[in-house]
């Protein structure tokens, strides 16, 4: 065994199971939250939510999972895809590619019509919605997910969320015309299939990175060192404004796969899918809470300098995370289903819009009828001296701990 390949085998050791930003959890940034994405879709039960999300890194299957179910990145960006895009040039001839995970254990054998196999890094469950829609996006007639090696694999359990994300990835498909492209193998017929071309990538270490592991700098000191050297990309705080990669790769990948005309269904809702609209009521204050909490920027509150406001909502840039809704006051937000040309729209919608009055008791400006005088809030308190009023997300004796 010489050096590089004993270093090799210490970067393996020193390995994290993935790397996360609980910062930037639902959780931390709504006490009233019941978002449990990343903890249901976790097939190892390594993950748990109390005030926060934990890792528990001796539990990870490292299946990345949680990478794109969850509404805020809170996980790191290492979803295997990049490894997957990486052979679209290589495929540019293939019509019918399918996809195996590295614990497949005969992905080259299939059926005849296949004209490539490509066997990524990890399982299946690390790849989201928008990957399979890039690839359709890329020229590739079908895709077939193959699922035929998922009852004999040590984290087997991953494969309804595999399911459910190829779900959403039919119903997008779908709804842009592009029916039946995404498939899935679930089992061995046992005759009438051969051997086809197989593409696999092992993920290239560069030796100076070895070295800094083996004298102690570790993995996830160097990626994140690496991370900040890249140009344009800046470390995530709690406050930023940003858009998971989930959603930044399938706003992309629709914008490729639409035709030049509208489909025939872009105003038929996506029922059921991670996507929100949201509505809002008369009661609304124009106090700002919400769009000053929003983690993506998804809605927004201009307020000129003559006291005219107007409360703006992107659907494409909302994950659902609900923190709006649980934070809303007088809860004058109202979610539904968005449309396909509401999630591929590049200008906000205005939700609401009207002139604010100052409060003659606090001072505060605000929102509501003509004719009120004092703000909800110094109203509430003229009305009920000693009473309080508790967010509407709030449940008392609800348990607030996920597993």
């Amino acid at each position: 065994m010489n050096v590089l390949s004993a270093l090799e085998q210490l970067a393996a050791l020193d390995a994290a199971p993935i790397e996360l930003d609980a910062n930037r959890c639902v959780r931390a940034r709504d006490r009233f939250s019941t978002c449990g994405a990343c903890t249901r879709a976790c097939p190892a039960n390594a993950l748990r939510v109390n005030g926060s999300v934990a890792l528990d890194a001796e539990a990870c299957v490292a299946c990345r999972q949680c990478v794109h179910v969850c509404p805020t990145g809170v996980f790191d960006r290492n979803d295997n895809a990049a490894e997957l895009l990486a052979f679209l040039p290589r495929l540019k001839d293939a019509r019918i590619v399918e996809l195996a995970c590295a614990r497949h254990p005969s992905p080259q054998t299939g059926p005849p019509e296949t004209e490539a196999v490509v066997r990524i890094e990890g399982c299946l469950a690390s790849l989201g919605p928008s990957v399979y829609l890039t690839l359709l996006a890329s020229g590739i007639e079908r895709i077939v997910v193959r699922l035929d090696a998922c009852a004999e694999c040590p984290i087997g359990a991953a494969r309804p969320m595999i399911e459910q994300t190829l779900n959403t990835a039919q119903v997008i498909s779908n709804a842009c015309r592009e029916t039946n492209r995404i498939t899935r193998l679930t089992e061995h017929p046992g005759k009438g299939w051969m051997r086809r071309p197989l593409y696999a990538k092992r993920t290239q270490v560069s030796r100076r990175d070895l070295f800094r592991r083996a004298i102690g700098e570790g993995q996830q000191h160097v990626a994140r060192k690496l991370a900040l050297d890249r140009p344009g990309d800046q470390p995530d705080t709690p406050a930023e404004k940003s858009l998971p990669l989930e959603r930044q790769r399938l706003l992309d990948a629709l914008n490729r796969l639409l035709p030049v005309a509208a489909p025939a269904n872009a105003e038929a809702p996506l029922e059921g899918l991670p996507f929100a609209r949201l509505l809002v009521s008369e009661e609304c204050t124009a106090c700002g809470v919400c769009a000053r909490i929003c983690p993506t920027g998804a809605l927004q509150l201009i307020i000129g300098e003559d006291d005219s406001y107007q409360l703006t909502f992107q659907a494409s840039l909302c994950t659902g995370c609900g923190i709006c809704l649980h934070l809303c006051e007088p809860g004058a937000l109202r979610r539904e289903s968005p449309t396909l040309a509401e999630l591929i729209a590049t200008q906000p919608a205005a939700l609401r819009s009207g002139t604010l009055r100052r409060c003659q008791k606090c001072g505060v400006k605000f929102a509501g009828e003509s004719t009120a005088s004092l703000c909800p809030v110094c109203d509430f308190r003229r009305r009920n001296p000693f009473g309080m009023r508790l967010p509407p997300g709030f449940k008392p004796g609800a348990a607030q701990v996920s597993k």
